[in-house]
């Protein structure tokens, strides 16, 4: 049976890094995270000031993560979803997709209305969100700059 449940720092940090490290080292990402880098940046999202995290659970085994934080806005609160991801063995399975679902439902609770996320353009994960009620903010765009040694 799947559960989604609140995220527990203690109980749940080491399984996520080692999630993230299986997820996002692969395909079709191809980074090049290592066991500290991964830890520094969780560790730094987790520890964000209006913090929610959630773990997609099967029959007690994890499946996947999503971690955000609540942001304020003019109008509301909205939910920045900073990391959603679900481990090789479990995607394109639905699990995902009902993660969201029961994230949606847990911020109605909160009335919170509105998840914003950064991914990949023309990526599986822009397909994924598209199918979930996402689309491509026509007002916004992703804008950055590199400088000094690389």
């Amino acid at each position: 049976m799947k559960t989604l449940k609140p995220f527990e720092p203690k109980r749940d940090t080491q399984s996520l890094i080692k999630t993230f490290l299986k997820v996002f080292n692969g395909p079709p990402w191809n980074d090049k995270w290592t066991e500290e880098t991964a830890k520094d940046y969780l560790l730094d999202l987790i520890n964000r000031p209006g913090f929610i995290g959630f773990v997609g659970e099967e029959d007690g085994k994890p499946f996947g993560f999503m971690i955000g934080n609540i942001n304020k806005w003019w109008s509301a609160h909205e939910y920045y979803l900073n990391e959603m991801l679900v481990d090789t063995e479990f995607q394109r399975q639905g699990f995902g997709s009902f993660m969201i679902e029961k994230l949606k439902e847990y911020l109605c609770l909160q009335n919170i209305y509105k998840i914003i996320l950064l991914t990949g353009r023309n990526s599986s994960a822009e397909a994924f969100y598209n199918k979930n009620g996402f689309k491509t903010n026509e007002y916004m765009i992703l804008m950055s700059s590199r400088f000094g040694k690389q």
